[in-house]
């Protein structure tokens, strides 16, 4: 999600020029940029791990046929190194430290906090596009969006109040915050908005965090989304969204690429590298020394729990009160967040 933009600036200049070649991990990502109208060639190699056959047929499909291989910040730069040897091509560019860097035509100093859109606008700089890059964005089709309205609306949402998204969870367990907390979080924006609606997402394995958050908030509307809708349907449901509350997640980068304002709870990643960067995104990090211990491995820490509700909730409240057309549905804030938290 976050390398789409560079995705973008590539395929716009090769356009009429060359082919590029796109290699996705499954059809699933591919489906994200479907609507953006990028002249490439998609291959799905996921899939491919069990079937000799067909990695033999993609190797092929790129034999001696790359000038030039781009890899994105974050992706393994031995990864890289391996795959320019593999297809014979003549350059590749992506974020290495030596000694793996040697071996790539440029690279990026591999870096755990410094922004990703800066390395990546190094990258596209050395290629001879011109940053910096625009931030991530994504188009939802007018069915999409009807389709989003209708579930909205047959559920009672629309027109109601505002809408806040949640995710309760994350595949990697350090950088979830604990499913108690949002449904903390929610419940006070309750009692804060009266008319406020709720649309949990996430993968089906996430589903009991979801219900536990549920359970604590109570009787309010509440769309349960988590395994229910296919990455597209996901981006047009979050696009419905007026606030999305979540952990460091991809579907953090999904709904800021949609334009919903969002509040990111981080752990061990850095919220300087990989927060959303437009005006409507914040981003809350513990206040530990070993804030952000991810350095390219995952080590057990629990300082995202240092997080807690009260940090969220008056930042939520005044996001939503900052688009004006949630002011009708807001009553007055101050003394009454305070409230509420005690």
């Amino acid at each position: 999600m976050q390398s789409l933009p560079l995705l973008k600036a590539i395929c716009v200049r090769a356009e009429g020029k060359w082919p590029v070649k796109v290699l996705f991990a499954t059809r699933e990502h591919y489906d994200l940029v479907r609507e953006e109208n990028l002249i490439m060639v998609p291959y799905f190699v996921q899939h491919l791990r069990r079937n000799p056959s067909g990695l033999l047929r993609l190797w092929l499909s790129l034999l001696r046929r790359s000038d030039l291989i781009v890899c994105p910040p974050e992706m393994s730069a031995a990864k890289l190194v391996a795959l320019k040897v593999a297809t014979g091509a003549r350059h590749a560019i992506g974020e290495a430290s030596p000694p793996v860097s040697w071996f790539l035509t440029y690279s990026v100093e591999t870096s755990w906090t410094r922004p990703f859109p800066a390395t990546q606008d190094e990258i596209a700089r050395a290629i001879g596009l011109d940053p910096p890059l625009l931030p991530p964005s994504i188009r939802t089709s007018v069915e999409e969006s009807a389709w989003a309205l209708r579930e909205t609306r047959d559920a009672g949402l629309q027109g109601r109040g505002p809408i806040v998204g949640v995710q309760c969870s994350s595949v990697v367990p350090s950088k979830s915050w604990p499913a108690e907390n949002f449904g903390a979080c929610i419940r006070a924006l309750c009692r804060l908005t009266p008319n406020l609606s709720v649309i949990s997402f996430g993968t089906f394995r996430e589903r009991n965090a979801a219900e536990t958050a549920h359970g604590i908030v109570g009787n309010v509307p509440w769309i349960e989304g988590t395994g229910k809708w296919n990455i597209r349907k996901t981006l047009s449901m979050l696009k419905r969204c007026d606030l999305f509350i979540s952990g460091d997640t991809g579907l953090m980068h999904m709904a800021a690429a949609v334009g919903t304002r969002t509040i990111s709870i981080f752990g061990p990643t850095s919220a300087s590298r990989r927060a959303p960067i437009n005006r409507s995104a914040i981003a809350i990090c513990p206040k530990t020394s070993c804030h952000p211990c991810f350095r390219g491995r995952w080590t057990p820490c629990e300082c995202i729990r240092r997080i807690l509700p009260e940090d969220i909730i008056p930042v939520a409240a005044k996001h939503l009160c900052s688009n004006l057309s949630m002011r009708e549905y807001l009553p007055a804030m101050g003394e009454e967040i305070g409230s509420v938290i005690r």
